[in-house]
């Protein structure tokens, strides 16, 4: 069995698997083998060269004042009523 280092471990992936094992559990499904699954939870081993995250953030919209109101004539069972 390969150790894996603390600093290569994923707790989302973890997390994930122990959500998933705990609810077939709960319905009745057998889950096995969650050991080696937690054990090949481990993060991308994929150097990125820029970061994830979006340069320009937050978006600022441009949006245009309202106009006036459109108004209508009111309809002769509006004007009863």
């Amino acid at each position: 069995m390969a150790l894996v280092r603390l600093t290569e471990l994923s707790v989302s992936s973890a997390l994930r698997l122990i959500r998933r094992s705990l609810e077939a559990v709960r319905n009745g499904l057998l889950s096995l083998g969650l050991v080696t699954r937690l054990r090949a939870a481990v993060r991308d081993p994929y150097i990125r060269g820029s970061p994830k995250r979006a340069r320009d953030w937050p978006h600022k919209k441009n949006e245009t004042p309202p106009s006036p109101p459109k108004l209508r004539r009111p309809t002769t069972y509006e004007k009863d009523r």
